[in-house]
């Protein structure tokens, strides 16, 4: 055995003599096609069943492969191919010897051999004389024509493509596709986006302005490549596609947004395709804000102070005149009582507050992953 190539000298045995043939199927060729070829090949009479492929006299299972039923030895492996004497069918007659010699260089079926000379059939007796006056025997019926040949033929071509179908059937699993996203972005500043393929529901997270949508089980296959593309429009995504294959247990895949927009993402989604053909789309609810506040009250810190110095240098007096004005009163209090370094360290502590509580934050459980059984 050369790899999957096997190298067989098989003893064909039939009415009209022993075929001795060297066939180099592949080790992944099924008993029955390699039976079904030799029948068609050396015009057998009957289909597979009627024959069987014998190892050291045990018979070789038809459906079963030419691996599973040959030793793995290197070398030249014997086996002999003779009827089960199970009953052919009808109207088919023994068929004529195999030829003697083939053109070299020539096989069929990916097979390559050589055939021994049959021995040679025995001479049929001769007819008795007759008596002169005898009436003449009625003519005998011509033999049915031989249909081994076709009917092998078409077998071997089921077979065949009942074996390329089992083939063409890739292996599939089941998986859960979760995308675990921030719904509230800042412009210019960098998000996760995590889509995960589990077996079990992924459990959710508890944090501001973080969502987690997820699809139903989807059937994917095992070794066919697997697309993971985030569709964010007016966003950077770094990377902007995944293309892998499942693995045996859960699989992460982290992509980084970058938004250069203000206001809601129309059209966010993650597709996941396989082989051309879109499995999930999982649509997205994303908004990009600016930090308002956090701008206002840092404008504030440095302007307000700079007025209150101002007013008092200039001599401007809020105070109202009939004391019933209480926004002239609360701005007599900020520009008059209080002063300039008091104002900014104030105003600086709630800038500071402000943008502790607002700052987008990257890490903390959005990278936790646990998982739970599905419902």
């Amino acid at each position: 055995m050369s790899g999957d190539i096997l190298n067989l000298q098989i003893t064909i045995i039939s009415p009209n003599g022993d075929i001795t043939a060297s066939v180099t199927p592949r080790a992944t060729e099924r008993v029955a096609d390699l039976m079904a070829h030799l029948i068609l090949e050396y015009r057998l009479a009957g289909l597979p069943e009627n024959w069987q492929l014998l190892l050291n006299g045990r018979p070789l299972s038809l459906e079963a492969l030419l691996r599973d039923e040959l030793p793995a030895e290197q070398g030249t492996i014997s086996l002999t191919l003779s009827p089960t004497g199970a009953t052919m069918p009808q109207g088919i007659p023994g068929m004529p010897p195999a030829p003697t010699s083939r053109t070299p260089g020539r096989s069929s079926g990916g097979f390559s051999g050589s055939v021994a000379r049959p021995s040679a059939p025995q001479e049929l007796p001769r007819p008795a004389p007759m008596a002169p006056g005898a009436p003449q025997p009625a003519p005998m019926a011509a033999p049915a024509p031989a249909r081994s040949a076709p009917s092998s033929e078409r077998y071997y071509r089921e077979s065949r493509a009942r074996s390329s179908a089992r083939v063409a059937v890739p292996e599939t699993t089941e998986r859960r596709a979760t995308v675990r996203y921030y719904s509230r972005m800042n412009p210019d500043r960098v998000f996760p986006l995590l889509v995960i393929l589990t077996r079990d529901e992924v459990e959710k997270v508890i944090k501001k302005h973080v969502e987690q949508t997820a699809t139903g089980p989807l059937t994917l296959a095992k070794d066919v490549p697997l697309e993971v593309e985030p569709v964010l429009p007016g966003c950077q995504c770094h990377p902007p596609k995944i293309v892998t294959r499942l693995g045996d247990g859960n699989d992460v895949f982290t992509f980084y947004i970058v938004p250069h927009v203000l206001g809601d993402i129309t059209g966010a989604r993650v597709l996941i395709r396989q082989d051309h053909a879109t499995i999930a789309e999982i649509e997205l609810k994303m908004r990009v804000v600016q930090r308002t506040l956090v701008v206002a009250s840092g404008l504030s810190t440095f302007v307000v102070p700079a007025a209150s110095a101002a007013m008092k240098h200039f001599g401007l007096d809020f105070t109202p005149k009939d004391g019933s004005s209480p926004y002239l009163a609360a701005l007599n209090f900020l520009f008059g009582q209080v002063s300039p370094v008091v104002l900014t360290a104030v105003l600086a502590v709630v800038t500071v507050g402000l943008y502790w509580f607002t700052r987008p934050k990257g890490r903390d459980v959005f990278f936790d992953i646990s998982t739970k059984p599905p419902k």
